[in-house]
């Protein structure tokens, strides 16, 4: 939470410094504008020496005035006048100089008011008092607007530019800094996000405790360390797990070997009557029964804590179908079980790549499940077929089927302890169809019950 906090101030300074920076420019812009307009302002001075001087060149004699040729130089030269007059105390022009045709020739006390505060016949005009003399200087039409103070006409037309300016100048200075805060930032917690991803995929995280993430790297790097430290833990304990069973599966082997042999030989004993010959039958069964438990015991330790090397071979899912059912009737298969092969479409001709091995013990488990779960016989239909694209083996069988709760538990929808059921046998197909990319289905009938589809990938 305080790495947040500090993420959050360092973003709420940047943001002030960044509208402190743009006050800042606009400011200076500003002055430099300001600047500008004083030095044009010069210039107007320079324009009012010249009418001091031109001024000074008339001469009245006889109520008659007379410019110097040196005062018509100076207007020639003046730029900034298109004409000039000069008026006596009575208002009467007494001089003038390129005088337009629409401009009197008399002027009372309100006319002189007036265009020496604004305009003359649309002509923005000067206006410069020498002894009893009032001399006026006319600029070209257009040129000056006449405010309280005095713009050109030109530099007014520029003031919606010079927003627009300005206004894409600021735009330009936050992108900039979004630009480049945003980069900044994305570099301090690029890796943040890559440890994040990696620890995501249990890999090992060391990021460097630098910038404003420090303090969230800091953070990852312990809960690193803590989940490596926890996987090991894991693993050492799923490797002695695994050990632990192969080592019992491996003791109990031996007198397990010794009791089926014993068991059988009796089985065969001429001096014993049949029921004594039924018991030791029986015995010999059951430790089939129990060396089957102990392997698939030995085998799903394996597939859960992923020991369990995958010999992958190319081979025929059909031929591996037909081998297993073989095998069942060369072991004695019992007369009121039947077994039939349906190998359906292209399951002839289809290859598959995988643990032959594997697939075989998987579809040994689903075929003896139905023969001991249906202990007075049944008939058992093994279909190979290939449904959307996938390999799929169905196992179906007369009897009552695979529960409905074993395959919800199965389907992570119940609780095998809850239930006090045993499928690891099941669990065993589920595992081995899951190493290969597989699934292990379960087909539901009307009736409480379930058949088998062993989804091949």
């Amino acid at each position: 939470m305080k790495s947040m906090m500090k993420i959050i101030r360092r973003y709420c300074v940047t943001a002030g410094l960044i509208i402190f920076t743009l006050i800042l420019a606009n400011g200076a812009a500003f002055l430099y504008w300001g600047y500008q307009k004083a030095m044009e302002s010069g210039e107007t001075e320079g324009v009012r020496a010249g009418m001091d001087e031109i001024s000074g060149e008339l001469s009245v004699e006889n109520e008659k005035a007379v410019m110097s040729e040196r005062g018509i130089n100076a207007l020639s030269k003046e730029t900034e006048f298109q004409w000039a007059m000069a008026l006596n105390q009575k208002g009467e022009v007494i001089w003038n100089w390129n005088l337009p045709e629409e401009i009197p020739l008399f002027y009372s006390l309100t006319d002189v008011a007036s265009f020496s505060r604004w305009y003359l016949c649309d002509y923005p005009v000067r206006v410069w008092e020498k002894g009893e003399t009032l001399f006026v200087f006319a600029s070209p039409k257009n040129m000056y607007s006449k405010y309280v103070w005095e713009f050109r006409i030109e530099e007014i037309d520029k003031i919606p530019v010079y927003i627009k300016c300005g206004f894409f100048l600021n735009i330009s200075v936050i992108v900039f800094f979004i630009l480049a805060l945003g980069w900044r930032f994305y570099k301090a917690l690029k890796p943040v996000g890559e440890g994040i991803d990696r620890l995501s995929r249990q890999e090992p995280v060391q990021i460097r405790e630098k910038g404003i993430a420090a303090e969230m790297a800091g953070k990852l790097n312990r809960t690193s360390s803590l989940l490596q430290k926890q996987k090991e833990k894991l693993e050492q304990r799923d490797r002695a797990r695994t050990e632990w069973i192969a080592g019992v599966s491996h003791d109990i082997r031996t007198p397990l070997a010794l009791i089926m042999g014993y068991s059988d030989e009796l089985s065969r004993e001429n001096n014993l009557g049949s029921e004594e010959k039924k018991k030791a039958e029986m015995i010999c069964r059951q430790s089939l029964v129990i060396r089957q438990l102990i392997q698939d015991l030995n085998l799903t330790s394996k597939l859960a804590y992923h020991v369990q090397p995958l010999h992958k071979i190319e081979f025929s899912p059909a031929i591996l179908l037909r081998e297993c059912v073989a095998e069942f009737y060369n072991e004695g298969l019992e007369q009121n079980y039947e077994i039939e092969v349906l190998v359906m479409g292209e399951g002839e001709r289809v290859r598959l790549t995988g643990d032959q091995g594997l697939w075989k013990r998987a579809l040994r488990n689903l075929l003896g499940n139905s023969i001991r779960h249906n202990p007075f016989g049944c008939r058992i239909k093994a279909a190979l077929k290939i449904q959307k694209g996938s390999i799929c083996y169905e196992i179906r069988d007369s009897g009552p089927g695979i529960p409905g709760k074993i395959a919800d538990i199965l389907e992570g929808k119940g609780s095998e302890a809850e239930e006090s059921v045993h499928i690891m046998g099941l669990r065993l197909v589920s595992q081995i169809a899951a190493v290969h990319g597989g699934e292990l289905q379960f087909i539901r009938r009307e009736k409480d019950g379930c058949d088998i589809r062993l989804v091949l990938g």
